[in-house]
């Protein structure tokens, strides 16, 4: 007699053919050793099933809790790049977009007349025409640029003073050259 197939563990306990044989031998020859052997198998499949379930159940209960905790983060601190600012009609991405087609790079000799100048610009390197042009022309902060190229405000600092300083040092090698 093969016992009630509706129940799922009993199904998958049966599905191994080694445990559907120990069930069916112990059904024709009923011993100790067998009700033994067939007991401890189910209790070693009835464990590992325990253990899938906690671990499912786990799994479940820690996905939820960071899921509640990201939620709450996003609330705390929305990212609202897309959000109208104030009342305007121009969103904050509009604004982005503006300030990167602002800052984008033009050459910082096109801005310039007096020859000497011209000279001692075109001896820099393309980075310190661009830390001079961006803080000169589209008047942008230290802390600004230093956000737009990566860098530290110190770094963007030390660029503008060695790329003054050398403007400053061929404006005078160029003019005792006359």
């Amino acid at each position: 007699m093969v016992p009630n197939r509706k129940n799922i563990l009993l199904k998958e306990f049966l599905s191994n053919e080694e445990n559907l044989k120990l069930l069916e031998q112990y059904q024709r020859t009923p011993t100790i050793c067998l009700k033994t052997q067939l007991d401890n198998n189910f209790k070693r499949f009835y464990l590992v099933i325990r253990h899938f379930a906690y671990l499912l159940k786990t799994i479940h209960f820690k996905a939820k809790m960071f899921d509640k905790s990201i939620r709450k983060y996003h609330q705390i601190y929305p990212l609202i790049v897309d959000g109208k600012t104030n009342g305007t009609e121009f969103s904050k991405k509009d604004l982005v977009d503006e300030f990167v087609d602002k800052i984008s790079f033009m050459s910082l000799e096109e801005y310039v007349s007096n020859p000497e100048i011209m000279k001692a610009i075109f001896d820099l390197t393309d980075k310190q025409k661009q830390t001079l042009y961006h803080l000169y022309i589209n008047d942008l902060s230290i802390k600004e640029l230093a956000g737009y190229l990566g860098v530290s405000s110190q770094n963007v600092s030390k660029m503008k003073n060695q790329a003054l300083k050398q403007v400053r040092e061929n404006i005078s090698i160029y003019t005792l050259k006359k």
